[in-house]
């Protein structure tokens, strides 16, 4: 494959420069210092996959997490969502919490992928490289632990603060990249006032175009707001 013509390269972060070293996302290195790896292993794999679920409804809904202290207090209401779902494991408040705290700050929760290593110093010396991934505020210091951080010239991540990567793909288009980005826009600090979706395509110089918008859903303002209000809300496709 030549690459010819290209400024810029982008990449996820999650399955395609790493991967859990554990195997599990939400098993951090030291998971099983604190919950009893046997009575884990007893327990249904149907079981343990709902308690993660129930667990990810939490996360997943949470639109802002700008640091990792915040990161670190969403993951401590995770594990206590898992606790109950599986009592079997006896997790106590001091467990759960150690749980959350080696999630957000082991450094070595992600092993890199050895082509990834490789390859990622010997592109930096041609292209700019960036990481364009819908992830947690704690990634960029493993990427500091790895030693790559430098090598990438942009910010690591799109931040969990109301937007989201719906979709990457090429749509069977030679050298354009599809994005999908799903947008929450919000009025203070934490009133989503509703739901968007933009497509943007990229080329291989780097040069962006909005391809598509959608308003998809509207919520209520709350009153204190509506003064604030200049044109009414869109509504929903």
């Amino acid at each position: 494959m030549k690459l010819e013509n290209i400024d810029a390269i982008l990449f996820d972060s999650e399955k395609v420069l790493n991967g859990p070293k554990t195997g599990h996302w939400f098993i951090s290195p030291n998971f099983f210092s604190f919950a009893n790896k046997l009575t884990f292993e007893n327990i249904s794999i149907e079981n343990r996959n709902k308690a993660f679920s129930m667990a990810g409804n939490y996360i997943n809904s949470i639109a802002f997490i700008n640091t990792k202290e915040e990161e670190y207090e969403h993951f401590k209401k995770y594990y206590e969502i898992f606790s109950k779902e599986l009592p079997e494991l006896q997790l106590d408040i001091e467990n759960i919490n150690e749980l959350a705290k080696d999630l957000v700050f082991n450094t070595e929760k992600y092993k890199f992928f050895d082509d990834a290593v490789k390859v990622i110093p010997f592109l930096h010396k041609k292209y700019k490289l960036a990481v364009v991934s819908d992830t947690w505020p704690s990634l960029k210091d493993v990427f500091i632990n790895t030693g790559l951080y430098s090598y990438f010239s942009s910010e690591l991540q799109i931040d969990n603060y109301g937007t989201k990567i719906v979709d990457i793909s090429n749509k069977d288009v030679v050298n354009y990249i599809y994005i999908t980005f799903g947008i929450t826009p919000m009025i203070g600090a934490h009133n989503p006032v509703g739901y968007d979706e933009a497509v943007y395509k990229v080329n291989s110089r780097g040069d962006i175009t909005l391809e598509q918008f959608n308003h998809l859903k509207s919520f209520d303002i709350p009153e204190r707001y509506h003064n604030y209000i200049t044109n009414p809300l869109p509504k929903s496709n």
